[in-house]
């Protein structure tokens, strides 16, 4: 196969194409600079490749069969440079004798066609790093990940020559489907002890690499670093600054990990700053000791001078804003391959254009909002009409609440909630607010935002006399409103305004962000992230971190407004509808045009990743599964 290494604003495409292609199949550049990488089914010395499982600058790693043996698999590690056969023998001649539950075996080495090759036990199950594209973990997971590496470097430590891994990161880190954490790709294993020599700098991780791995006399103290990275990023979703960086100012550059999520506790965030000290002299001088330090036996810093951490409070919003929770930066997101949408069921009832579709958080209905003044419940696997519900006016906004009990109507001037059981009509109230556009529930269901003349921010079960109600934008007409995951924050987007971040508990204004074209008409949220999606009637779909206040993207191939908008549930794929009766499909982060359906202006995506809908003018709404390479 031929890897493309096309670059698109820095990124590299990283698409696999196959051995005779000329052009890359998802970005359609000349394959001029490509990686050959072994083909599914390939025989190298007496293993057959099964499938790739990554690749890099250096090396690729396959999930082999042993050819005499087809029901073992075992991991066989590549290394492109043909004259690094010494420091792939190097790696097994200090890893082969090792035995712990927490480091994969190491079988073997062999030279074929003058390529290096290491054979490693097969470790199933998924990276910290792509866990983290989700965001961050809670304190007692991440905990749980790092007393399995305590003991993993525990052992490695404690050798008589002791073992140093010198790459530690969530990437390097792997969760098998019973749990447990193995620690792989030692290419920068150095080894302590008399006559001892190491491989060079080369691939550090800047992130989570020591500042004495630039210099030299790297010790057990830099793999203490390293982890003390890795945990940061794992409670706040974001990657340290490299220690390079925090070096050339004259004050740290490494934020308190309080300061993204202030729920974690004081003992854990003192152990991660030790641990990360710039002087390996204020670090902890052993694993054990960071490992007491997480679990709070240790109350102070013996090591060099005390970290203060700050008191667990929400963060200071200013100029750039920051919230708890954060995916990994938007750079390293990859997005599926689409390979085909197809239709599975027609829903038919409404006698006039429909207007809205959402999926019930379990995915099995779907609830429909309609010009025919009707609201309308369908079940997704046969496609059978559960309810049709009438109101006294359109219906341009329905949505379920979380805990899929009801389902809530936004008519012209009123706002109707209904059993999500059996239909029955539950409560009727006249809203605050005219002309309502949009519902948005808190991801939690603890609050309903309802957008219109009024924006009111309401307390749910919903009473629209409760005093608990917030308007935070009187008289100005709003089309769209998006809670952030965490529920902190809301956005709102209207007809001649900014798009605004407001922070939920007090209903204070933070930030106005450009407009598009004096007008937005939807806004969507990527799930677990801080990137939001806007549109409006200027035909192009905006991405913009909020937190960071910057577009990120300008996607354009609609020829016209942009009514819906709604994004994947791993948050990879953004799906736009127009008026010229298109639905794109884009990759996130590098904007490919991924797929494209015809016929519709409207599209939800559910909870299920392969099931989708659309709707538009002809009344009826299509279901369709979303198949993936």
């Amino acid at each position: 196969m031929l890897i493309c290494l096309n670059q698109n604003q820095n990124l590299v495409c990283g698409t696999e194409n196959q051995d005779k292609a000329h052009y890359c199949r998802l970005c359609g550049q000349p394959l001029r600079q490509t990686l050959q990488l072994h083909n599914p089914g390939a025989k190298v010395g007496p293993y057959r490749i099964l499938q790739l499982i990554g690749w890099g600058g250096f090396g690729a790693v396959y999930e082999t069969q042993v050819v005499a043996r087809p029901d073992v698999r075992v991991a066989l590690k590549e290394t492109f440079d043909s004259s690094s056969f010494h420091a792939v023998e190097r790696e097994f001649r200090v890893l082969h004798n090792l035995c712990q539950p927490n480091l994969p075996r190491y079988l073997e080495t062999f030279v074929a066609k003058g390529i290096s090759y290491l054979v490693m036990e097969f470790v199933p199950g998924q990276s910290l790093e792509e866990i983290l594209k989700k965001g961050p973990v809670s304190e007692k997971l991440a905990l749980f990940y790092i007393e399995q590496l305590c003991d993993a470097l525990s052992y490695l430590h404690g050798q008589a020559q002791p073992i140093i891994h010198r790459d530690i990161k969530p990437a390097n880190i792997l969760l098998t489907p019973k749990g447990l954490i193995k620690l792989v790709d030692f290419g920068l294993v150095k080894q302590v002890g008399p006559g001892q020599t190491s491989p060079s700098i080369r691939a550090i991780s800047l992130p989570y690499s020591a500042p004495e791995q630039w210099s030299g006399g790297t010790d057990q103290r830099s793999d203490l670093y390293s982890l003390g990275a890795t945990l940061y990023h794992l409670l706040t979703g974001y990657p340290p600054p490299s220690a390079t960086d925090r070096s050339l100012n004259s004050s740290d550059s490494l934020q308190p990990p309080q300061v993204y999520n202030p729920e974690i506790t004081p003992h854990v965030a003192q152990a991660i700053l030790t641990a990360m000290n710039l002087k390996r002299e204020n670090r902890y001088p052993n694993v054990e000791l960071l490992r007491e330090a997480l679990q709070g036996r240790i109350k102070r810093s013996s090591f060099g001078t005390n970290i203060l951490v700050p008191p667990a409070s929400a963060p200071t919003l200013g100029p750039t804003i920051r919230m708890a929770q954060k995916q990994p930066s938007f750079s390293q997101a990859v997005a599926p391959q689409i390979a085909q949408v197809q239709p599975t069921l027609r829903l038919q009832g409404h006698t006039r254009p429909v207007f809205c579709v959402t999926f019930s958080p379990d995915g099995c209905k779907i609830a429909s909002g309609s010009s025919d003044q009707t609201v309308r419940v369908w079940r997704v696997a046969e496609g059978k009409l559960c309810h049709s519900l009438r109101g006294k006016s359109w219906f341009r906004a329905v949505t379920f609440s979380p805990d899929n009990h009801f389902f809530v109507g936004a008519g012209e001037d009123e706002i109707i909630v209904w059993s999500a059981t059996d239909g029955h009509l539950v409560q009727r109230f006249a809203a605050k607010t005219k002309g309502l556009n949009s519902l948005a529930f808190s991801s939690d269901g603890q609050l309903l935002t309802l957008g219109g003349n009024n924006t009111l921010i309401c307390p749910w079960p919903l009473e629209m006399n409760a005093s608990g109600i917030k308007v935070i934008l009187e008289g100005v007409e709003v089309a769209a409103v998006a809670f952030s995951p965490d529920g902190e924050f809301l956005v709102t987007g209207g007809s001649h305004q900014p798009l605004i971040l407001w922070r939920v508990a007090d209903g204070a204004l933070l930030k106005t962000f450009p407009d598009h074209s004096n007008e937005a008409y939807c806004l969507a949220w990527q799930p677990g992230g801080t990137i939001l999606a806007s549109s409006g009637p200027d035909s192009k779909v905006y991405l913009w971190d909020i937190f960071e206040g910057r577009q990120v993207l300008a996607l354009q191939k609609h020829t016209s407004g942009v009514r819906s908008l709604a994004w994947s549930p791993d948050g990879h794929i953004l799906a736009s509808g127009g008026s010229d009766m298109l639905v794109n499909f884009w990759g996130v982060p590098n904007g490919q045009l991924l797929h494209t359906l015809r016929g519709h202006s409207g599209v939800a995506w559910g909870p299920n990743p392969t099931t989708l809908a659309t709707w538009g003018k002809d009344n009826g709404i299509q279901l369709w599964e979303v198949k993936y390479k």
